[in-house]
């Protein structure tokens, strides 16, 4: 049993090496330290979509929360974006403007490749809205609380890409595929940026395929897009709230360290503290 791992709230073992719980989210513990709520019913999903199943959670890794293609994940990150578009639009035009002033524009353009500012603030707005509460500004603070895990993910994945792509092609392009998640683990989850790098990518090599159809998609759908203002300002933060869509389907929401995932669909039970929140606020 040395090195097993388990889940201390719904008594689920793992083998060593897993990070967290398939069933509910949780960060799991060495099994000889774990104080484990025994009997604890693990949350199910019930979504009501097509293509949407349950996976077996109890398979000794971290299984996918619901089985979505390419087409259910796109559909979800619709529904993200389309509760907020105008937050959405209105964060993009922002990070844009810096970029249309000549005086600062290269200083700029440098700063926003190395920092993942625009794309962690979308991402985070997406991840409250799937949690079920209505993003607000400032949630920007838990952007910039986690900024250098943040800009690491950034920097050491770029790093190791292009490193990949100038060996092999190959190496590069799963890894380019594998790291997608990265950027949600970091500020759902508060991983660090290795961690992070490595869930994201044990997760998606259980379904790189389908991961790999949406990345071709949807830089493809913003790059046509740049030949429209408009067009470019929707199809970025449309991209984003799909890879929300992607986490939400392969990890569930947890809503931060200790969270409740949400139910796969980006709703989280009545008897989670977010919903309570929630009510309490109306």
């Amino acid at each position: 049993m040395s090195g097993r791992m388990i889940c201390p709230t719904c008594g689920a073992e793992y083998d060593a090496g897993e990070l967290f719980c398939g069933r509910d989210g949780s960060r799991l513990q060495p099994l000889e330290e774990a104080d484990v709520v025994h009997g604890a019913p693990a949350p199910t999903s019930s979504t009501g979509r097509t293509g949407y199943t349950d996976t077996a959670a109890s398979t000794g890794r971290t299984s996918w929360v619901v089985e979505a293609n390419i087409g259910d994940m796109l559909s979800r990150g619709w529904e993200l974006f389309k509760a907020d578009y105008m937050k959405y639009i209105g964060v993009t035009l922002l990070m844009a403007i810096p970029s249309l002033i000549p005086a600062v524009q290269l200083v700029w353009d440098v700063l926003i490749t190395l920092v993942p500012l625009p794309e962690s603030i979308l991402i985070s707005y997406a991840l409250t809205r799937a949690q079920g509460m209505e993003p607000r500004v400032g949630d920007v603070d838990r952007v910039f609380s986690m900024l250098v895990p943040l800009i690491l993910v950034r920097v050491v994945s770029s790093i190791l890409i292009a490193a990949g792509l100038a060996a092999l092609l190959i190496p590069g392009i799963y890894l380019g595929v594998a790291y997608v998640l990265a950027l949600p683990l970091v500020l759902d989850r508060g991983m660090g940026f290795w961690e992070a790098m490595e869930t994201s990518r044990k997760v998606i090599q259980q379904r790189w395929l389908i991961v790999f159809g949406l990345v071709i998609i949807l830089p493809l759908m913003v790059a046509i897009s740049i030949a429209t203002v408009v067009g470019w300002l929707a199809v970025l933060p449309f991209a984003l709230c799909t890879v929300v869509a992607l986490y939400e389907a392969s990890m569930g929401i947890a809503g931060g360290v200790g969270g409740r995932p949400s139910d796969g669909r980006g709703r989280r039970t009545e008897e989670d503290p977010a919903v309570m929140r929630r009510e309490h606020r109306r």
